[in-house]
């Protein structure tokens, strides 16, 4: 849309428009003025239901396991020994509470190296 280059005289009063946004362009050799509508801002979506990736105790040897969840996790190999320790006494220990898309990468992640690995939707109660 461009408007036109008529200028308002003293008696016209140029009111700004409340719903337009001027956007200024350069083109071939003047300055052209385009007005476009705000578009109204998007509704929020609802927060996502999250998920923990469980890791299930395996008899690997826990170095093994330990490396193979530093190489997944952004944690250390000396966290990854603890997490390993933890999931032999108590069976199954949550690694991370996420989205559902990031747990389903996680937990493909996890099974690629041999080890198990479920998701589950996180329950508040």
């Amino acid at each position: 849309v461009t408007i036109p280059r008529s200028r308002p005289t003293a008696d016209v009063a140029v009111e700004p428009l409340q719903n337009m946004k001027s956007v200024f362009r350069r083109a071939k050799n003047r300055l052209q003025t385009l007005v476009r509508k705000k578009t109204e801002k998007k509704k929020q979506k609802e927060p996502e239901e999250m998920w923990q990736v469980l890791f299930h105790d395996t008899e690997y040897l826990p170095g093994h396991v330990a490396r193979a969840l530093a190489k997944v996790f952004p944690i250390s190999r000396k966290a990854a020994f603890e997490i390993c320790l933890r999931a032999r006494e108590e069976g199954m220990v949550p690694l991370t509470v996420c989205s559902k898309k990031q747990a389903e990468k996680y937990c493909g992640a996890i099974l690629r190296k041999g080890l198990v690995a479920t998701i589950e939707p996180l329950d508040f109660s």
